[in-house]
């Protein structure tokens, strides 16, 4: 079978034109024998994921969106906890810097909170109910127990029980 060298498309024999195209037929049977190949792949055009601007836009949006998430995340959970024997100071924040000081005296009772994520990575929340004043929480601690133990320690029994009676 013979193919219009022009368009491709199939010829009989005794053709002079392309019925297709319109184009004349080349009556030497050497040329027409490989004129066309249905098959052969002339052209491929793929487009990437990344694309033109791809690789600036997902720059961009790391810059805007990603390093900022992490400051903030980091900011909001960089502090330190000191305790003394009266009072404790919470220290916290990367960028701006937070100190608080709350006193307290006679402490009642301590207890821990750890969730599964808190057990695996040592970290929980250690609440402290304190007489006649407003109970202490701390939030996201590191060793928390060790924490509750410090308080633990200043749990004053013969105190607790005048503070009972009265």
């Amino acid at each position: 079978m013979k193919y219009c060298g022009n368009c491709g498309k199939p010829l009989t024999e005794n053709q002079k034109f392309c019925p297709y195209c319109g184009k004349e037929v080349n009556v030497n049977n050497d040329t027409n024998k490989t004129i066309y190949n249905p098959n052969k792949l002339l052209f491929e055009s793929k487009r990437s994921l990344i694309g033109h601007y791809g690789f600036f836009v997902l720059f961009l949006s790391f810059i805007l969106f990603i390093i900022p998430f992490v400051i903030i995340v980091i900011a909001n959970s960089t502090y330190s906890v000191r305790i003394y024997s009266n009072k404790i100071v919470k220290e916290g924040g990367l960028i701006s810097k937070e100190n608080k000081v709350q006193l307290f005296s006679n402490v009642i009772s301590v207890s821990v909170n750890q969730g599964l994520k808190g057990s695996i990575f040592n970290y929980g929340d250690v609440y402290v109910n304190l007489v006649g004043k407003e109970n202490l929480s701390l939030t996201d601690v590191k060793n928390p127990n060790e924490v509750a133990g410090v308080f633990q320690k200043m749990i004053n029994t013969n105190n607790l029980e005048q503070h009972l009676v009265d």
